[in-house]
C-alpha cells in the first residue's frame, strides 16, 4: 500500500466498522500521540477505539475530507466523524443528537505500516453539539 492508501484504511476502519483492518495499517506497538485517556494503546487499543465509537454513536461515518502526503515519511489527513450520540461521550450521556466531528491526524509510516498518529480532534465543538439546550 501507497502512504497515502494506509492513511484512507486507517479511516475504512472506523467508518466501515472493522477494527481488523487496522492490523494491516499499524505495526503492533502502533502509538497515538497524545495518548488517548483510558486507552491502552497500541494495535488492540486502536481496535478497541473503533468499536467503542460504534457504541457511542449510531449511524457513524468517519469520512476522508483531504489526504496529503508530506513526505519524510508523513501523511497529513482531515476527516470528519459523524453520527447520532446514543452513548455515554465526554461524560455527556446520551442525547439523541447528531454530531459532526473534524479531526486532523498527522501519520508517521515506516515499513509500510503507520507506526505513530499524532491527532487533533474537534473535542469542544462535539461537546457543546451534544449539550446545545
Amino acid at each position: 500500500m501507497t502512504n497515502l492508501e494506509l492513511a484512507r484504511a486507517f479511516y475504512e476502519a472506523f467508518d466501515t466498522n472493522r477494527p481488523n483492518l487496522q492490523g494491516d495499517v499499524h505495526v503492533t506497538d502502533w502509538k497515538a500521540l497524545p495518548p488517548v485517556p483510558g486507552n491502552p494503546g497500541g494495535l488492540a487499543g486502536q481496535q478497541g477505539t473503533v468499536a467503542y465509537l460504534h457504541s457511542v454513536f449510531d449511524d457513524m461515518s468517519y469520512k476522508v475530507l483531504d489526504v496529503y502526503d508530506a513526505g519524510l515519511e508523513t501523511v497529513v489527513a482531515r476527516a470528519q466523524l459523524s453520527g447520532v450520540q446514543v452513548g455515554e461521550f465526554l461524560g455527556v450521556s446520551s442525547t439523541g443528537r447528531k454530531i459532526v466531528m473534524d479531526t486532523i491526524e498527522i501519520h508517521k509510516v515506516a515499513d509500510g505500516k503507520i507506526r505513530a498518529t499524532y491527532h487533533v480532534e474537534d473535542l469542544w465543538g462535539a461537546y457543546c453539539q451534544m449539550t446545545r439546550g
